[in-house]
C-alpha cells in the first residue's frame, strides 16, 4: 500500500502521519508504535484491514527524524497524542499502542477519560506495569551498544547491513522497514525514552482495555502475563503465535484481528457524553 504523508503543525509541534480509509468512518483507530519504529510499523499488515476502518498512524516525538519537544514522561507523550486527536475532530476512535506506544495510549486514554470521552485502548506486546521487565533490561543493553558507537559509525553499520546480519545471527527477522526506523531514529532521545519506559504506569479501569501478545517475545515477560490472565480473563489477554515483536506477517495480521474485534465491539457503544 503507497501512503501519502501528511505534515501538520499543533501548538506549535510539527505532526506528520498518514490517515487511511474512509473519512466518514465511525470505527476510527489511532496507532501509536513502539520505541525505535515510525508510523510505517504496521503497513505491511494494512491490506487486511477492513473497509469500515479508517486508521491514523503517526510518528512520535524522537523518532521519524521529530525532536523530543521536551518531552519527559508518558503524560508528555498522551498530550502530544490528544492535541492530534483533539485538532483532527475525532469522535468515535480507540487507541492501538504497540509496545512503548502501549503506554502512551494508556495515558492518551487517562487524558479523555478526564475530560468525559471513554477511548477503548488495545496495548500490543506492551511492557505495561512491567517492571524490571525483560523490554526495559533489553533496552539497556541495546542502548550500551548503540551509545558506543559515534553517530555516523552507527549509522554506517545499518547502512551496510549489519544489524541484519547480525540479527539474522541470533534469529530476530529485522525488515528493510525497521532499519529505516533505527536509522531516523535520535539515540540521544533513546535516554530519555527508556526512563520513560521504566515508569510505573497504572491501569486506568475508566475504559475498556484489551491486551495482546505474542508468544516466544523476547520483550515480554510471560510471568507477568499470567498474572494479568488471573485478573483480566483469558479473553482479556490473548497470546497469539509469532503476533508480537519480531514476528510473521501472518502471527501479526492475526493479532491485529484480535484487536479489531474488540474495537468492533467498543466502537459500536456511543460513550461520550
Amino acid at each position: 500500500m503507497i501512503l501519502q504523508q501528511i505534515d501538520k503543525v499543533i501548538k506549535g509541534k510539527k505532526y506528520q502521519y498518514y490517515d487511511i480509509g474512509r473519512r466518514d468512518s465511525k470505527k476510527v483507530i489511532v496507532f501509536l508504535h513502539g520505541a525505535t519504529s515510525n508510523k510505517d510499523a504496521i503497513n505491511d499488515l494494512l491490506d487486511s484491514v477492513p473497509e469500515d476502518y479508517r486508521f491514523i498512524l503517526l510518528d512520535l516525538p524522537g523518532h521519524g527524524y521529530l525532536p523530543m519537544y521536551g518531552i519527559t514522561n508518558v503524560t508528555g507523550y498522551g498530550q502530544y497524542v490528544k492535541d492530534l486527536v483533539d485538532a483532527l475532530g475525532l469522535d468515535n476512535f480507540g487507541f492501538i499502542g504497540f509496545s512503548f506506544g502501549g503506554l502512551i495510549a494508556l495515558e492518551a486514554a487517562s487524558l479523555f477519560a478526564d475530560s468525559g470521552k471513554i477511548v477503548p485502548t488495545a496495548l500490543w506486546s506492551s511492557p505495561i506495569n512491567f517492571c524490571n521487565s525483560v523490554a526495559t533490561e533489553t533496552g539497556k543493553i541495546g542502548l550500551r551498544v548503540c551509545d558506543a558507537l559515534p553517530a555516523d559509525i552507527y549509522k554506517k553499520a545499518c547502512a551496510s547491513d549489519i544489524l541484519k546480519i547480525l540479527s539474522e545471527r541470533i534469529g530476530i527477522n529485522v525488515s528493510a522497514g525497521d532499519l529505516e526506523a533505527l536509522l531516523q531514529f535520535d539515540n540521544k532521545s533513546a535516554l530519555v525514552i527508556l526512563k520513560i519506559i521504566e515508569e510505573k504506569t497504572k491501569l486506568d479501569e475508566r475504559y475498556p482495555t484489551l491486551f495482546v501478545f505474542g508468544n516466544s517475545d523476547i520483550y515480554v515477560d510471560y510471568a507477568r502475563v499470567e498474572e494479568f490472565k488471573k485478573d483480566m480473563g483469558d479473553d482479556a489477554v490473548p497470546v497469539i503465535e509469532n503476533g508480537g515483536h519480531f514476528g510473521t506477517v501472518a502471527g501479526r495480521t492475526k493479532a491485529l484481528e484480535r484487536i479489531e474485534e474488540f474495537m468492533d465491539v467498543s466502537l459500536s457503544v456511543k460513550r461520550f457524553g
